[in-house]
């Protein structure tokens, strides 16, 4: 037998790895595709498996640079409270970046308004009105505006818009100082005094009816807003060529003060204009 026969025997029992493919045996051929196959989903498998621990990795990673970014952009008073209590807890950073997204989208701060933070949520309300204290709530984290009305009792001063009743100071009484708390027993103040305001008429719904006029006169016009003609009466009053009405110069207010140690605000009872013709007679 001569040597290229032996060697076609011996390729047909044990090929040698390196041997082309257009030397080997049917059988040959289908055990090679088979063992390539094992070995191409052996690494599918490791490939699925590293893809699912960098995505793991990733998000971590994320996460990281999410509470960097809360942190750095937040400007929330108790943010190092909010992650010390939440490594207390165990929680996981995704927990915490959610934590502090809460805190930076004020929803999880609620709870944790003090007595401070209504306060001065309440002075922007007045002072500023519902819009500064509606950014205010989104910039800095005040408590909302339905939150700060929630958190004090809903007291409304009427006004006097003609001449003073007693009615309407029993009313002003009974919101201050009547069903909306208890206060001790001790001594009270009345306070008085006059204010400049802006010399313009207003409506006051509560009582349909025309505000801003002096007391001294409202005597001699119906303010009572029944139709346009009382509308058109009450300007020609102010108005005319001979005014018997005026708008109101300042305004007489009245407030009641405790003798106390801690809560010693003034509360208001009566406000009513004048235009400074009244005498004492």
């Amino acid at each position: 037998m001569t040597r290229a026969c032996l060697q076609i025997e011996e390729r047909a029992q044990a090929a040698s790895p390196h041997v082309p493919y257009q030397f080997l045996m049917h059988k040959q051929l289908r055990e090679l595709l088979r063992n390539t196959t094992k070995e191409l989903n052996e690494y599918k498998l490791k490939t699925l498996a590293l893809c699912r621990k960098l995505s793991t990795m990733v998000n971590r990673l994320g996460d990281l640079k999410r509470l960097i970014m809360a942190v750095a952009t937040s400007d929330h008073p108790r943010i190092s409270h909010l992650v010390s209590v939440t490594l207390q807890q165990g929680a996981s950073w995704r927990a915490i970046v959610r934590m502090l997204e809460g805190a930076v989208e004020k929803l999880s701060s609620s709870r944790g308004y003090s007595d401070k933070d209504f306060q001065i949520a309440r002075l922007v309300k007045v002072l500023g009105g519902p819009k500064l204290h509606y950014a205010l709530h989104h910039a800095l984290g005040i408590p909302s505006l339905s939150t700060t009305e929630q958190h004090f009792d809903k007291r409304v001063l009427k006004p006097s818009l003609g001449t003073v009743k007693v009615t309407e100071i029993n009313e002003n009484i009974e919101s201050f100082f009547g069903k909306h708390r208890s206060w001790p027993k001790h001594g009270h103040n009345l306070q008085m005094d006059e204010l400049a305001i802006n010399e313009v008429a207003f409506y006051d719904k509560a009582c349909n009816s025309i505000g801003g006029l002096c007391r001294d006169h409202a005597h001699l016009v119906d303010l009572k807003i029944i139709d346009y003609d009382a509308v058109l009466t009450a300007s020609e009053a102010v108005h005319g060529e001979n005014p018997v009405l005026h708008y109101g110069k300042e305004a007489t207010v009245a407030a009641i003060a405790p003798f106390s140690r801690d809560d010693y605000s003034p509360l208001p009872v009566l406000v009513s204009s004048t235009c400074k013709a009244e005498t004492a007679d």
